[in-house]
């Protein structure tokens, strides 16, 4: 679904919340009776609605007594928003670049709530091609995206993500213990990049680069999806130089920068 419709799926209390949020436009802080007033609502309704607010982080109390001001949560979602829009609009000529280079079906990933979401997907040139759909989401343990990602979270992130997500079999060749996981992700780390070698899709292979924030935090990754006969082990090494060297440079346009004082690099 893109763009707005005519308003005959719309739910009445959802539109009621986001009247609430929209209402903090101008406004540092509102009571319960300013928003009854500027809403023109009744104040036990408007109450339930903040408390909800509340409880999910959108809206704080204020430093005022009985006041409310917009919420860390929703900053965060909207952060999380905006560099995911700025990371496709860097991205889009890598991705068409890589796919017109190689013909293979070409992927960009987000992390998102503990797993890989495809935010941009452009299709392979080859009649018989690897697709993604696009909005799409995956375990991190069982694609490249997601383990290029999996590989430089921190270890008690990625554990609580594998807690509340564990570790689903897809085929036969999908890791599913952390042991295994672990050291997988090791050579992902030295060779920096991932390889899904049948392990979502049977007779489907992906190669996976993680893409880095101005803080050096992992944000995503590029995936490039391909039948295995077509993404075998002599190309790999040429196709893998391809996808770090976009992956390098989408991170440097996020604002990343070697930390070679530390140790680490790219």
């Amino acid at each position: 679904m893109s763009g707005k419709t005519d308003g005959r799926y719309d739910i009445a209390v959802v539109g009621k919340a986001l009247d609430v949020l929209e209402a903090f436009d101008e406004h540092d802080n509102l009571s319960l009776t300013d928003l009854a007033r500027m809403l023109d609502q009744p104040k036990p309704s408007i109450f339930r609605l903040v408390s909800t607010l509340v409880n999910r982080g959108y809206l704080e109390p204020a430093e005022q007594p009985d006041r409310y001001r917009l919420g860390l949560h929703l900053v965060h979602v909207a952060m999380g928003a905006m560099a995911r829009s700025t990371m496709r609009e860097l991205a889009r000529s890598y991705l068409r670049s890589l796919r017109d280079d190689y013909g293979h079906s070409v992927n960009l990933a987000a992390l998102s709530h503990g797993e890989a979401i495809f935010i941009d997907v452009l299709s392979g040139l080859h009649p018989f091609r690897m697709e993604t759909d696009l909005g799409s989401r995956a375990e991190l343990h069982a694609t490249a995206a997601g383990k290029s990602i999996a590989a430089l979270l921190r270890e008690e992130e990625l554990a609580h993500m594998l807690d509340v997500l564990g570790m689903r079999a897809y085929t036969s060749r999908t890791i599913v213990t952390r042991a295994e996981l672990r050291e997988e992700l090791q050579r992902v780390v030295i060779q920096g990049y991932a390889l899904d070698d049948e392990e979502r899709e049977p007779g489907a292979r992906c190669i996976g680069a993680p893409i880095l924030g101005k803080d050096g935090e992992v944000v995503g990754a590029i995936s490039i999806s391909a039948s295995s006969a077509r993404l075998t082990d002599e190309v790999i090494p040429r196709i893998s130089g391809s996808l770090r060297s976009a992956c390098e440079a989408i991170s440097y346009g996020l604002g990343y920068h070697p930390r070679v004082a530390a140790g680490q690099s790219y």
